[in-house]
């Protein structure tokens, strides 16, 4: 690759791994380095084959990717050249709401003790 190569065609190898029932097969990766999170779980699930889009969170030394991987290796200071693992798996989704129930808002107690220390306050509420 030239030294003046436009950054953006850059590209890194990973390896895939994963403790889930989605495994894609030991080899090296070529990825493009401006590539995040959707676009590795993009190719997970092509790869795959999945019926349905699976998220994948996606960690590198055990640290969960946020950004591109480009901007995690030079967070780093990694070469472009070093080989990264990355773990995925599932991507927890968000709860759903279910309800609530409407109360009255208060605290019954809250224990601040510490050996040495006294704490004493009152939280009121002055809407009524």
């Amino acid at each position: 690759m030239a030294a003046n190569a436009d950054s953006s065609a850059a590209s890194h190898p990973v390896i895939f791994k994963t403790s889930t029932k989605h495994v894609l097969p030991p080899s090296k990766y070529l990825i493009p380095a401006t590539w995040g999170r959707f676009q590795l779980s993009q190719l997970v699930n092509k790869a795959l084959s999945l019926p349905t889009p699976t998220p994948f969170d996606f960690l590198i030394n055990g640290e969960l990717l946020h950004g591109t991987i480009k901007a995690w290796c030079e967070e780093r200071g990694i070469q472009q050249e070093e080989t990264l693992e990355l773990e995925y798996f599932e991507s927890l989704m968000p709860p759903k709401h279910l309800g609530s129930f409407e109360g009255d808002n208060w605290v019954g107690s809250i224990d601040c003790r510490l050996p040495g220390y006294a704490y004493c306050f009152r939280i009121e509420s002055f809407s009524n």
